[in-house]
This record gives C-alpha cells, sequence and structure tokens, in this order.
C-alpha cells in the first residue's frame, strides 16, 4: 500500500521530521521567491537580445509559485503512485538547486544583499538538512536528495530553454529566465 496524502505531508507523525522540513520548504519557498521576483527586470515575453517572443510567456512574478506548485504534486505523485515514501525534502532540496542557480546566473549576484541573503540561509539550512539525513536515514534517503536536486536544475535549464528560445545561458544576465 503507498502512502496516502496526511502520511506524506505529516512524514507519517514524526515531529522532529516535520519540524526540519517545513522550516526547510518556507526558507527555500522565501529564497526561490525572492530570486525570481528579484530577477524580474525585463518584460514579460520578450527575449531582449534576440527581440522576438519566447516560445512561453511567464512571469518571474508567478515563476517561483508554478515550480512550487509542480514539486508539491510531483512529491504527492512520487510517494502515493510510484513508492512509498512520506515528506516534501524533494520539493525543498529541488527550490535549494533552482534558486542557487537562478541566483548564481544573474547580473552581479553578491551586490543584491537580500537576495544574497536568503539564498544563503536557504543554501545552508538545505546543506545541514542533507548532511543530517545522510547520517540518520537510509542511503536511499540521499539518493533523493540527489535526484531532486538534479531535478530542480533541470527545471531551471528546460524553464531556461523554454523562455529562451533555446538560447544557451551565460552568467551575468539582468535576468536569466527572461519570460
Amino acid at each position: 500500500m503507498f502512502s496516502s496524502v496526511p502520511e506524506i505531508l505529516t512524514y507519517d507523525g514524526s515531529a522532529t521530521d516535520i519540524i526540519l522540513n517545513y522550516v526547510a520548504f518556507l526558507a527555500n519557498t522565501i529564497a526561490l521567491a525572492a530570486v525570481c521576483i528579484g530577477s524580474a527586470r525585463s518584460r514579460c515575453g520578450e527575449n531582449r537580445s534576440r527581440k522576438q517572443p519566447t516560445i512561453i510567456v511567464l512571469s518571474n512574478h508567478s515563476t517561483w509559485l508554478l515550480i512550487t506548485l509542480f514539486l508539491v504534486f510531483f512529491q504527492i505523485f512520487l510517494c502515493s503512485v510510484i513508492v512509498r515514501c512520506v515528506g516534501i525534502s524533494v520539493v525543498w532540496s529541488a527550490q535549494c538547486s533552482f534558486s542557487l542557480l537562478l541566483f548564481l546566473f544573474l547580473q552581479n549576484p553578491f551586490s543584491k544583499k537580500s537576495l544574497f541573503a536568503s539564498t544563503l540561509i536557504s543554501t545552508s539550512l538545505s546543506l545541514a538538512l542533507w548532511i543530517y539525513y545522510l547520517i540518520v536515514s537510509d542511503l536511499i534517503t540521499t539518493i533523493a536528495h540527489i535526484c531532486s536536486i538534479v531535478l530542480g536544475l533541470a527545471l531551471f535549464i528546460l524553464l531556461r530553454i523554454m523562455c529562451r528560445g533555446g538560447e544557451p545561458p551565460s552568467q551575468g544576465e539582468e535576468n536569466p529566465l527572461m519570460c
């Protein structure tokens, strides 16, 4: 029998896991929103470098929410249909890698103090939790975290390709997603 949604979202009643993971979820959601909104400087739906419409039109103000909702539904689907698991670590792990990559692609990212602070806090917290779960959990948990990090990177690259019409990413852009 696979996990039910309440079991998934409440770590099957583990108070420690609930606190640790929901704090990580909150920190990574704030960082993702800050970096997505902070990078929104271009007009929605326009690719400045090529002056052609992008493949999709997506405001950076909604990007963080759409990514988070996709990851939450993916986590629930994963645990309720594919494998027996509980938790939301797939969500915050993927959020962390996505927001960190987006932050690093911003123009002069370290000059934006609030974006730097939120990214540093969420990444540090995530790293601490990955190490904690590496020590206290089965190896499959660490493998799931690594796969989730890769998922966040893949989402960034996919969204980048869709928004930029296939143009390869380059560092130091005003708005790396530009859609």
